[in-house]
């Protein structure tokens, strides 16, 4: 079983390969998807190293980086001591007999760990062993739902305490304990006169019910019970166990091609030579990631040993010896040197991290690294995210491991029902919606006691099973989860599929996806007493679910991803109290408290991007900092929006407003829009953002002064577009560093009305040695030279006018023959900015010149004495010049050029008198007049150039636009 998969991340294209092999310790990584059809297969993934089981979501819900140890819970781990100490600061009298008994579970739940550990391990080879490991399973898992209950009074005192004040609360319909909170506020005054009230509270009790109580001592007494037969057990299983721990030999790998021939995965083999080979342009990294999936043998991810082998190896000029690099810090800086400019391929093998830091530390030496680099590194198959099926074999083994905890109820049970019954002890089953009516089986009922995950999915395509009707699809869902008591993960994709309004007695879910439901249009008050749920997913276009949606959502404390509409997300009320919050694409700051930018203070567990809209609405630099956005160091990308100007705010409340806004120093790519300010805040103008690799200045109108972008280190994106007051850049622009801009890769300006004039660096400062492409668009006003890089020595120029528009139709590889790494890519707004723009000694530096010029007729004198100065020039390309009549009469002269590419040029009849260039080897002629292709084709091809003539058009056709 193999297959590849191509993704998006922050390091390019990854494209994976998934290969297995029977390995018993990884055989639950396929659970998954034995347990899921073919659109669910990749959502949930089984942990085998959590003793206890657990599911958490990959492909649909939670990133790849998030460990197993966050999502699945807390048993035997120092939260259970919090709890207890959270238990006794709310508890009444009954608070010391409670502890104790919590202490007992604590302490037992630990020693037991051990033992499920083992028994998980020699069950694979000795059956007999399941019944007693299902015993512990039983006794840990009732456990587990005890405390999971006496922590959900806690979130549910801790809710009823917020934004009371002086209130007592009373028992709400379907609780079974009582809270009694007394609760004053306390007003903020900031330095704008606002005043932010914080709740203290003074008191706070609640009381356990009998209910809780008895399910306490149960548990209890079963752990005790449990306890007390373990001697016995690690006795029985002594010399099964011994058998598991062989030393683990570490394969070793080298790069030497050995004798041994590959059979099959032919297609396999050829995308893979593929993906290695080309180049991937559209990446702002220089290098791609491929990963190949799979089961791999030992970890051994080691940052520091990994660097220091890549600095030692042979294919590098520079060799050093590896007991002389003392530091990681050491032998990545001599990496990079070593890596500057080249082309290379690395490949980890049986190497494999699941923490983006340590990824990321790793690959820092290879943005150096020559663009079409490649990385790549076996991964482990329970990362993977993409569909796969199965092998029948390992579907019967996993199956087999997991003792009946993982059924399926598919489209063709029915067929098979006969031969197959449903585990007593099932506790993660899938169901495909119309087979929903098993669910209301009597004979199924005790097994559903125990349900732990449920995924309730439609049929597959092209199934022949009958839809159920929506109402007693509904029904059978509304008497099912009444009965789930100890559900952790629902998935419901279902057309017909609506939540029941009573959904409160499932307070130990963690992850709840609605999808697909065009009925679920109301949000039932229940879903906000979920206190433990960390992932939501709920799609709905409705603007009343929205706004229940956005009053609610902030009960839920405990979420960590939240997947809905971003302008629902965007406008949750009191969103600061989800302190667990990883992700908030988008937050539109309001004017009052609900909605102020300080809600975003507590949320330091945020990553991946961020998008702040509105910030017209905060008033002064002591709100801004109120966001703390400099505490938030798992940030990567973040965007700052003034969205409607208000007369009222001046450019110095803008100023101020800006430079309380600092991010965090990890930052890796800022985006400004529509900020009013005359200057930068003071930790733009730094070196504060040194890792920071992508700006963004969008319609930042009043800006007139660039701050010193050169001394970024690692910044290889700048893009600064519709800065209408700015009129010159200096040497400001550069800062101080010996080196300016010493990753800049791709440079825009657009947009910049006023600007007038760009001067270079000043005495010996060097600058722009990474420069790939720099874009220069409605900048009327620029006058030149530029100032290029000395270092420069390959130059592609794109020139076009206003209006005129890319209509280049073919593919790339017959726009040209020569395949040239260009040192830098100039793309320039017509013909007479490029005549100035250029500095004479670049001229013969210039190896393709592409025109696409609407209202170009014919080069004049001058242009075509400019053009005889391009002495190397290698490609020349006319697109889209709609009322040119003629090529320029001196080319001829051009006696390096090898390829004239000529596409919609309809007025063109003519080939220039003095004819061709006798190095010209092709000429390609695509939607022109059908008279000059035929004059085309009939040039004398002695000098073997190939001529290629498309889509010809008839002498009364217009072009097509």
């Amino acid at each position: 079983m193999g297959c590849f998969r191509r993704c998006r991340n922050g390091q390019g294209d990854e494209t994976t390969a998934t290969t297995t092999r029977n390995n018993k310790k990884q055989a639950r990584h396929y659970l998954a998807s034995a347990c899921a059809n073919n659109n669910l297969s990749s959502e949930l993934v089984y942990d085998s190293k959590a003793s206890l089981g657990r599911y958490w979501s990959r492909s649909l819900f939670f990133p790849a980086s998030e460990t197993p140890s966050e999502i699945a819970g807390w048993v035997a781990s120092p939260f259970i001591s919090r709890l207890v100490d959270k238990v006794c600061s709310y508890a009444g009298d009954q608070g010391q007999n409670t502890t104790e008994k919590l202490r007992i579970v604590e302490k037992k739940l630990s020693s037991i760990q051990i033992t499920l550990s083992i028994a998980e391990r020699v069950q694979a080879r000795n059956t007999t062993m399941g019944s007693w490991l299902q015993r512990i399973k039983d006794a840990a898992f009732q456990a587990e739902d005890v405390l999971d209950s006496f922590h959900c009074l806690v979130l549910q005192a801790q809710d009823e305490d917020k934004g009371k004040v002086s209130s007592v609360t009373s028992p709400t319909a379907g609780s079974s304990s009582t809270s009694t909170t007394v609760t004053t506020t306390a007003s903020t005054i900031t330095s704008s006169g606002s005043a932010v009230k914080q709740p203290i509270c003074v008191r706070k009790r609640f009381h356990f019910s009998d209910e809780h109580i008895n399910e306490l001592i149960s548990a209890v007494d079963r752990l005790v019970e449990i306890e007390s037969e373990m001697p016995m057990f690690l006795k029985l299983v002594e010399p099964e166990d011994k058998r598991t721990d062989q030393p683990i030999q570490l394969r070793t790998t080298t790069s030497m091609q050995g004798l041994s021939k590959f059979f099959g995965r032919v297609n396999e083999e050829k995308h893979l030579g593929r993906l290695l080979t080309q180049v991937n342009e559209q990446s702002s990294q220089p290098y791609d990631v491929i990963s190949i999936v799979g089961i791999g043998g030992v970890e051994n991810f080691d940052v520091g040993r990994l660097t220091k082998e890549m600095v030692q190896s042979g294919n590098l000029p520079i060799c050093a010896d590896l007991k002389s690099i003392s530091s990681l810090d050491q032998a990545q800086w001599i990496l990079e040197e070593k890596l500057k400019g080249k082309r290379i391929l690395i490949v980890l093998d049986d190497v494999w991290n699941e923490f983006s830091s340590q990824w990321e530390n790793l690959c820092k030496p290879l943005q150096f690294a020559g663009k079409g680099s490649k990385l790549s590194f076996i991964e482990k198959v329970s990362n993977q995210e993409d569909h796969y099926v199965v092998h029948n074999l390992i579907h019967d083994f996993a199956e087999s491991v997991s003792n009946g905890e993982y059924f399926r109820i598919d489209d063709d049970f029915e067929k098979n029902s006969r031969n197959v019954c449903i585990p007593r002890n099932v506790r993660h089953l899938y169901v495909t919606a119309s087979n929903i009516l098993y669910m209301s089986l009597e004979e199924f009922k005790e097994s559903k006691r125990n349900l732990r995950s449920l995924i309730i999915s439609n049929a597959q395509e092209g199934s022949s099973s009958k839809r159920i009707a929506s109402s007693n699809f509904n029904h059978v869902l509304d008497q099912t989860l009444q009965e789930l008591r100890s559900l952790r993960v629902l998935v419901l994709h279902n057309p017909d599929g609506i939540l029941p309004e009573n959904i409160g007695h499932l307070e130990h879910l963690r992850y709840l996806n609605i999808h697909e439901s065009r009925s679920f249009v109301n949000v039932p008050k229940s879903l906000f007493k979920l206190y433990h749920l960390q992932g939501l997913s709920l799609q709905t276009q409705d603007r009343i679910m929205k706004k229940e949606l956005q009053e609610g959502l902030s009960r839920l404390t405990q979420l960590r991803y939240l997947k809905a509409q971003k302008k629902t997300i965007s406008g949750i009320e009191l969103i600061g109290r989800l302190r667990s919050l990883k992700e908030l694409e988008e937050y539109e700051v309001g004017s009052n408290m609900k909605h102020n930018i300080c809600q975003l203070g507590e949320l330091d567990e945020l990553q991946g991007k961020l998008t702040i809209t509105n910030l017209q609405n905060v008033r002064c630099r002591e709100e801004a900092n109120g966001a703390k956005l400099f505490k938030k160091k798992n940030l990567n990308k973040l965007t700052l929006w003034w969205n409607h100007l208000k007369h009222s705010i001046t450019s110095s409340d803008h100023e101020s407003v800006f430079e309380g806004l600092k991010p965090n120093r990890n930052l890796r790519e800022l985006c400004v829009k529509h900020y009013m300010g005359i200057k930068s805040p003071v930790w733009l103008s730094s070196e504060y953002l040194s890792n920071i690799h992508h700006i963004e200045l969008l319609s930042c109108h009043n800006w007139e002064i660039l701050p010193p972008f050169g001394s970024l280190p690692f910044l290889r994106i700048l893009k600064i577009m519709h800065l209408k007051k700015l009129e010159n850049i200096d040497s400001g622009f550069y800062g101080k560093a010996a080196e300016a801009f010493p990753s800049l890769q791709e440079l825009l300006f657009e947009g910049m009305t006023q600007w007038k004039g760009w001067s270079g660096v000043e005495n010996n400062q060097h600058a722009f040695s990474r420069l790939r492409d720099i874009r220069i668009k409605k900048c009327n006003e620029l006058m030149g030279p530029l100032p290029l890089p000395p270092s420069v020595n390959k130059i592609k120029i794109s020139v076009s006018d206003l209006t005129s528009k890319n209509i280049t139709s073919c593919e790339p590889e017959d726009t040209a023959d020569v395949n040239t790494f260009f040192s830098v890519q100039l793309s320039l707004d017509g013909l007479e900015f490029l005549i100035r723009s250029l500095q004479t000694s670049s001229l013969a530096t210039v190896h393709v010149l592409d025109i696409s010029c609407d209202y170009l007729e014919a080069l004049d004198k001058a242009h075509e004495e400019w053009l005889q100065q391009l002495t190397s020039v290698k490609e020349l390309h006319f697109t889209g010049c709609l009322e040119l009549t003629s090529l320029p009469s001196n080319m001829i002269l051009l006696t390096s050029l090898e390829s004239l590419y000529i596409e919609q040029c309809p007025k063109l009849e003519l080939l220039p008198l003095m004819g061709l260039p006798l190095s010209l080897n092709k000429l390609t002629v695509i939607r022109c007049r059908k008279t000059f292709g035929q004059l085309c084709s009939e040039i004398n091809t002695s000098n073997n150039t190939t001529v290629i003539v498309k889509e010809p058009l008839n002498a009364t056709k217009r072009a097509r636009t």
